[in-house]
C-alpha cells in the first residue's frame, strides 16, 4: 500500500537562479503531472529579486517550456500554477524570515497545506547556515525539512559554521532540539532526463 503524501509546502530560496530554473521547477512539475505531490500542495519561490507572483508564474512557465520534456499545458498547467507564488526578502538579516512565516500561514489556509514545510536552499553554500537560522528565528523548524545543494560546505570553517546554524535554527523555542526536523542534504543528478524527480541523499545534519 503506498504512504500517504502529507499536505506541505515546497519553499525554494534562490528562486530566480539557474539551478531552480533549470532543475527544481521542472522536477516539481513532473511530480505533479506524476500525481506524486499532496493534494495540499503549494510552491512558494523566495528570492531577493523584485518581482510578482503573476511574474514568477509566467518565468516558471518559460523556463518549465524550455526545460521539461513535458510541455506546460492544459488544466493539469493551470492548477499547478494556481499553487505558485512568490515572496521578496532577504536571507541575511536577523529576522528577515518573520513577515514571511505569517504568509505561509495564508499559503496553508488557502492551499490545505497544513504547516508542513520543505526548504530547498537553491543557493550558494554560503548562506546555507544564514538560512537555517532565520527559519528557526521565524519559529518555521517545526514539521519542516530543509534541503541542501551539495557542496554544502566549502572548508573545515564553513563546515563549522553550517553546524552551529543547524544546531541554532533547528532548535525549538526551548532551547532544545525539534525532533520533527530534518535538514537534508541533495547530491546533485548525473544522469536522466529533464525534469526528472529530484532525489535526496540521507540527511547530512539533523534535528534528532
Amino acid at each position: 500500500m503506498a504512504k500517504e503524501i502529507l499536505p506541505q509546502a515546497a519553499v525554494i530560496y534562490g528562486a530566480s537562479g539557474d539551478l531552480t530554473k533549470r532543475k527544481l521547477l521542472p522536477a516539481f512539475w513532473h511530480l505533479w503531472l506524476q500525481q506524486r505531490l499532496p493534494k495540499g500542495f503549494a510552491l512558494v519561490g523566495y528570492a531577493r529579486t523584485a518581482m510578482t507572483t503573476e511574474e514568477f508564474r509566467q518565468s516558471t512557465f518559460d523556463d518549465v517550456r524550455k526545460f521539461s520534456t513535458h510541455p506546460p499545458e492544459g488544466d493539469a498547467w493551470d492548477e499547478f500554477a494556481r499553487r505558485l507564488s512568490y515572496y521578496q526578502g532577504e536571507f541575511l538579516e536577523p529576522g528577515a524570515m518573520k513577515d514571511f512565516a505569517t504568509y505561509l500561514e495564508k499559503i496553508d489556509a488557502e492551499f490545505g497545506t497544513e504547516g508542513r514545510r520543505i526548504f530547498d536552499a537553491a543557493v550558494p553554500p554560503t548562506v546555507y547556515a544564514d538560512i537555517v537560522r532565520r527559519i528557526g528565528e521565524a519559529g518555521l523548524q517545526q514539521d519542516a525539512k530543509i534541503v541542501l545543494e551539495k557542496p554544502f560546505v566549502l572548508d573545515l570553517q564553513s563546515a563549522h559554521d553550517l553546524d552551529e546554524g543547524s544546531r541554532t535554527g533547528c532548535s525549538s523555542r526551548s532551547g532544545t532540539v525539534d525532533t520533527s526536523t530534518t535538514c537534508r542534504s541533495r547530491s546533485p543528478r548525473r544522469s536522466g532526463s529533464r525534469g526528472a524527480a529530484p532525489s535526496t541523499s540521507r540527511s547530512a545534519t539533523s534535528g534528532t
